[in-house]
Parts: structure tokens; sequence; C-alpha cells
């Protein structure tokens, strides 16, 4: 497993690097989803810094603040050129940011060519922090969150399901008076997800059958599973043994004082005559 996990981190960052980004990574879609004009990312002053280029001594034409020096874009880890706009591919790690305040330090202009603010902001208009979009949006995470804990709340720590072994359908033996049996092989899973160990004693259902389960008692461990097989063995002549569909009860201890009972179905198969 961790051998595993290492030989993908050396892979994403030794060879797919920021394709990862710009390819796989969910981040962009959900900003892409969720921003608005009010919302708060790494920008360019498009009105400070245009038009782009170096003034030179003696040129009558006025330039703005960005030399167009493509600091912000050489040290881009997605190579996104943030003066045209905001990009999908953008992960906000400010990087551009950085080269650029540099930059203007160096020439005696002031920081924040490229800082982070909001559309509306770089506008000169008062930015919302609770827009129609953001209370819908953390409304329906809340619900999300809500339906979430429910059915986590509700989820069976200790499942249990019965499946047919994967043989025969049923065998025809003779036991030892001589009358015709139906033994039918089953398989019961036990998943345990509980935070303590839990104790399958034993299986019970009608009289009109025998329930063989040589592996019982069981203990299965927390958060680890089972198979449990067990042995129905039927007369054969039974017809309303074979009629529908049957349950048999497993009796678990999970506590030292608490037994639990569980009804599992299961069908026979077998001729009646």
């Amino acid at each position: 497993m961790v051998q595993g996990f290492a030989a993908i981190l050396l892979f994403d960052f030794g060879w797919f690097r920021e394709q990862f980004c710009i390819i796989m990574c969910p981040y962009g879609r959900f900003q892409s989803v969720l921003m608005d004009k009010h919302s708060k990312a790494v920008m360019y002053d498009e009105a400070r810094g245009e038009p782009r280029g170096k003034a030179k001594k003696g040129s009558e034409k006025q330039y703005g603040d960005c030399v167009n020096c493509y600091k912000c874009v050489a040290v881009c880890p997605t190579g996104v050129d943030i003066r045209n706009g905001l990009q999908l591919e953008c992960i906000a790690c400010t990087a551009c940011i950085d080269a650029c305040d540099d930059i203007m330090t160096k020439l005696g202009r002031p920081k924040g060519l490229i800082r982070y603010s909001s559309e509306a902001a770089m506008q000169g208009q008062p930015s919302k922090s609770a827009t129609p979009r953001v209370l819908a949006y953390s409304a329906a995470i809340a619900l999300l969150c809500i339906a979430f804990t429910f059915f986590v709340s509700r989820k069976d720590s200790l499942n249990i399901q019965v499946l047919r072994a994967i043989e025969a359908p049923y065998k025809m033996v003779t036991n030892a008076q001589g009358h015709n049996v139906i033994v039918n092989h089953f398989r019961i899973h036990v998943n345990n997800h509980k935070g303590r160990d839990v104790k399958l004693i034993s299986l019970k259902t009608s009289t009109a059958v025998e329930i063989v389960a040589p592996t019982l008692p069981m203990t299965v461990g927390s958060n680890q599973d089972a198979w449990v097989h067990f042995f129905v063995k039927a007369k054969q002549g039974s017809p309303e043994v074979f009629d529908g569909p049957k349950t048999v009860t497993a009796e678990f201890l999970e506590d030292s004082d608490k037994t639990n009972y569980r009804k599992l179905p299961y069908s026979l198969l077998g001729p009646t005559k």
C-alpha cells in the first residue's frame, strides 16, 4: 500500500506535474461554478497595468505599471497568464503575486498589480459577501451534510448476508436411519464495522430442518469480515420445507451482556418427492 502511494506521488510530481492540475484536479471546476463578481481570487489589475510595456526615455507613449516581464507566467505551475483573466487552470497558489510584487519593488512602484481581490473591487464597486449564489450554495452544502450524516447514522455497522455456496445447488445423502436427506450449502458473510469484536454464537431455524455450522461459535474482529459456512439438511418428502423463502436466526454476542438476533432469508432447493 505504502509503495503504491509512493509510486503514484513520484509519477505525479516527477513526470505528470502540472498536467494533473490542468486535466484531473477538480479545484478549477468547483471554482468556476461557485464564483461570481464578488468572489475573491488571484486577479490582475488591468486598469493599472495596461497598456503593457517598458517606458523609454523620450517616449511620449504612456504605459501602465506592467512592464511585460512575464515573471508571473514563468513562476505559474500550470503556465497560466493571469493577465488574461481568471482561468480554469489557475490553482490560486499566488506565486504570480510574489513575482510581480518583487518586480514592482525593484521598479519603485506600488505592490498589488496582481493581488487577491474580486472583480467588483477591481472595478471600484463594493464587494458583497452574502450574495444569492453564495447563500444558495451554502444551503445546498448544508443539506448535503445533513443528508450524509443522517444516512451514515442509519447505516448498519454489522452487515450480514446469506449467499449460496458455489457448488451444486443441492446434494442427496442418506442418513443413519436410511432416509434420503437433501443438503443445501450456504455461506454467511459477516462484515463488522463496529469498534469492538462480535461473536456469532449459533444459527437457528424451523424444526423441520437441521442446521449444521461446523465453525461456530466464531469471533469477528473489529473492522474485519468473515465467512461462515453452514449446511441445511431437510428430509425428502417435506414439500412445506421447500415452499417459499425461509429465515435463519443468527445469534450474535456484541457485548458481554448483550445478545443480538438477526433474521436472514434463504431458500432451499431440491426435489420434494
